[in-house]
């Protein structure tokens, strides 16, 4: 978080950024008129030299506007492969890339039925190594809801979805991550926080795939957009929460720490950061590998004015 540096402009709504399986930095975001999808990868040994690839924009026959998207990758059916789901006009899209061949595919529909807003957030869920992809999106109608597909595989069905959190009306955008078998021993957490009336909420799902009453986090603050939010490996036994968040004035960004080591779990004090940047419109985090050019770094990519 100590520097910024500008990436690849312009750009439209939020970024998603990842560390892939081979270390190299994906990016996605929406093309600048909103019609596309663009991605570029970073290869250098230091983000200084600018070493991010050429921009390929692929998607463009979706239905537009593209106004949210997220992007994780798939190590299992097709080892290497991207996976995006993007909020395309109210409705969702699943866009795949070829882990052999680099090639961006048409997009699929997921569950064409549910009518969508804001940012979704999607993960490969690690349980028994399925590869399974964990879907967390905005509702329409208000809340949220959950859907997963089975081994990655474009071409099977999203399971029908799991609506939850209707009470908080209208969200702007969710983040989503896995805790595995914690605290209770049981596999398959998933832990969520939204933005919802420029507050942040936060609920999980346990191992017996029950969604648990909604709690109101960091209540000082007031925010917008996405959360960019992680399970990151800084911690003692279980990796702490690592949460980034845009603030409602003032501009730039505000971090923030859950431990998750010893109960009551707690989040720590935010820090803010980037104020250079002026209003960020969406936000993105990962926790670089133990090797490569910036080991052990938190890295944030923002879409800023």
């Amino acid at each position: 978080m100590a520097s910024s540096k500008n990436v690849y402009p312009p750009f439209a709504a939020n970024p998603s950024f990842i560390e892939d399986s081979n270390g190299k930095r994906q990016l996605v975001a929406v093309d600048a008129d909103h019609s596309g999808v663009v991605n570029i990868s970073f290869e250098g040994s230091d983000l200084t030299d600018h070493r991010w690839t050429a921009a390929k924009t692929f998607a463009t026959t979706a239905s537009s506007p593209i106004s949210g998207l997220s992007l994780t990758e798939n190590t299992v059916s097709d080892p290497g492969s991207l996976r995006v789901i993007a909020n395309a006009n109210g409705k969702l899209l699943h866009l795949s890339r070829s882990g052999q061949t680099g090639v961006w595919n048409e997009p699929n529909p997921v569950l064409s039925s549910v009518d969508v807003t804001g940012v979704p957030a999607v993960i490969q869920h690690t349980y028994q190594n399925q590869g399974n992809l964990d879907l967390v999106s905005p509702a329409a109608k208000g809340g949220l809801f959950q859907s997963y597909l089975d081994k990655g595989i474009p071409t099977n069905d999203w399971s029908q979805p799991v609506f939850f959190a209707e009470d908080l009306g209208t969200v702007s955008g969710v983040g989503l991550t896995q805790i595995p078998t914690w605290p209770d021993g049981s596999p398959g957490w998933l832990e969520v926080v939204a933005i919802a009336g420029n507050k942040i909420w936060n609920t999980y799902r346990n191992g017996q795939g029950e969604w648990q009453p909604l709690e109101h986090i960091l209540p000082d603050y007031q925010v917008k957009g996405n959360p960019a939010f992680i399970m990151g490996r800084f911690g003692k036994d279980h990796g702490n929460f690592e949460l980034v968040v845009s603030p409602t004035e003032g501009g730039g960004l505000v971090h923030f720490t859950r431990q998750n080591d010893t109960r009551p779990f707690s989040w720590g004090p935010g820090t803010k950061f980037g104020v250079g940047l002026g209003d960020v419109s969406g936000v993105s985090i990962i926790h670089a590998k133990d090797s490569g050019p910036f080991p052990q770094s938190l890295e944030v990519i923002a879409n800023a004015s």
